[in-house]
């Protein structure tokens, strides 16, 4: 017969363990910098910078980390780099600790031939990539033989038409160079991100450029990547499912599509 005075003082010892663990892993959380990778371009508002001279991560991503930082008491940084240096950080010298904006859709190929596991969080912002062009012109697929880009960037509906030469590519360090790019008519159309468009023209006045929704865009999720930290990965979860308000306000607020 069971001696239920010890199967209880088992079952207590068992919680009192788990609970120890847990402070522990908090401690071990709260004591330790998780580094951040980010892209180093003018990407605001989801995140980067909001101009050329401004040398602060910002946007969504900043407010959206900054907050969840806080609330879960961890210490993170910022370490933007250029786009094509994030996954050889993140996956071979492993000098940041997460990465981001990431998707399990992205560099498919180039992950694959690495052996590591890499934990995606849920999906933290969603974007609209396509292309924008200049106005009463009523361009057509077959009239873009330039198309302009944010270096780094792989605009996926035209690498068919790259990659055969249909369609030469121009790379521009930053956002608002690509619309100078395309009034100049060095470019006859350009791939970026429409909420980053529009804050562009917006902050600049530009009237003369319009978002064509008949040619080719990409539509999908940001998400946040590690390969040594799954623990909060699941954390980030956790406050994406608490803080629906707070994200859709400020996704409001700045005017990200939904």
């Amino acid at each position: 017969m069971l001696n239920l005075d010890k199967v209880l003082s088992v079952k207590k010892l068992i919680r009192f363990i788990y609970t120890i663990s847990l402070l522990c892993s908090c401690h071990t959380l709260s004591a330790t910098t998780f580094i951040i990778g980010t892209e180093n371009i003018e990407y605001y508002p989801h995140y980067g910078i909001s101009s050329p001279s401004s040398i602060e991560f910002e946007g969504f991503a900043r407010a959206f980390f900054d907050d969840f930082s806080a609330k879960n008491d961890i210490s993170i940084s910022y370490s933007p780099q250029p786009i094509t240096r994030l996954y050889f950080s993140l996956l071979i010298d492993e000098s940041i600790d997460l990465k981001y904006p990431d998707s399990p859709d992205w560099n498919v190929r180039k992950k694959a031939k690495i052996n590591k596991r890499i934990y995606y969080s849920q999906p933290i912002s969603s974007y609209i990539d396509g292309v924008f062009v200049r106005k009463g012109n009523n361009t057509k697929l077959k009239n873009i033989s330039h198309l302009g880009i944010v270096s780094g960037f792989t605009p996926e509906p035209f690498m068919d038409a790259i990659v055969s030469k249909k369609i030469k590519l121009l790379e521009f360090t930053k956002s608002d160079s690509l619309f100078k790019a395309l009034q100049r008519k060095l470019v006859d159309a350009i791939y970026i991100n429409v909420d980053v468009a529009k804050y562009q023209m917006v902050k600049n006045g530009i009237t003369d450029i319009e978002f064509n929704e008949n040619l080719p865009y990409t539509k999908g999720y940001y998400y946040i990547s590690s390969i040594n930290h799954p623990n909060i990965i699941k954390l980030i979860d956790n406050y994406i499912k608490e803080n629906q308000t707070y994200i859709s306000t400020l996704k409001h607020k700045l005017k990200l599509s939904h």
